[in-house]
């Protein structure tokens, strides 16, 4: 019997406090969340394997940052782990633009080129991504050149070997797209 406003519960007798039962439960809650944890890591794994299969391409794996060599003035960056087709899609549908084939959709850190890949599944005027680390774009130069699908919408898509920073943007519509969990200041 729990009683109210004593943050505790009865037992055969004896009280004791919700935050027991919270610690008896926490292996289980552990256990539960590293399950699910699993399972996400799993079908996000599946889906990039599936993705990768069905276009010829091979945009699934993680590469760490260490393992590759930077272009120009770039002297560090994160590592490759590439985002679901699934969550990139839904970025793509939510953007706020009636007429996408107005703009070049430009992916600044495309690594293998994933995101350029599905974003050719949308009518672009164009697609370029720009990836400093040389292993990760002659991987994305490949995949473009391989990439077949039926649902492809932009021809136009290309991988250049630049920083950044350095790059000079197209004078055009631009829609631009970064994904970085953490991003440097700009100073």
């Amino acid at each position: 019997m729990f009683f109210e406003g004593t943050g505790g519960y009865e037992n055969g007798g004896e009280f004791r406090p919700v935050g027991d039962a919270i610690r008896i439960h926490q292996p289980i809650l552990t256990w539960v969340g590293k399950l699910l944890t699993g399972i996400r890591t799993a079908l996000s794994r599946a889906e990039g394997w599936w993705f990768d299969a069905t276009r010829r391409v091979q945009t699934e794996g993680y590469v760490a940052v260490y393992q590759v060599t930077f272009a120009a003035s770039g002297e560090s960056g994160y590592d490759y782990s590439p985002t679901r087709p699934s969550t990139l899609r839904k970025i793509l549908a939510g953007l706020p633009v009636a007429d996408l084939t107005e703009y070049t959709f430009v992916d600044i850190g495309s690594g293998k080129g994933r995101m350029l890949l599905v974003a050719a599944e949308y009518p672009f005027r164009k697609i370029v991504g720009i990836e400093f680390a040389g292993e990760l774009h002659r991987q994305a130069e490949q995949n473009i050149s391989r990439y077949r699908y039926a649902g492809r919408r932009c021809a136009d898509v290309e991988a250049v070997h630049a920083d950044a920073m350095e790059y000079v943007f197209p004078d055009t519509k631009l829609i631009l797209f970064l994904c970085y969990d953490r991003l440097p200041t700009l100073d």
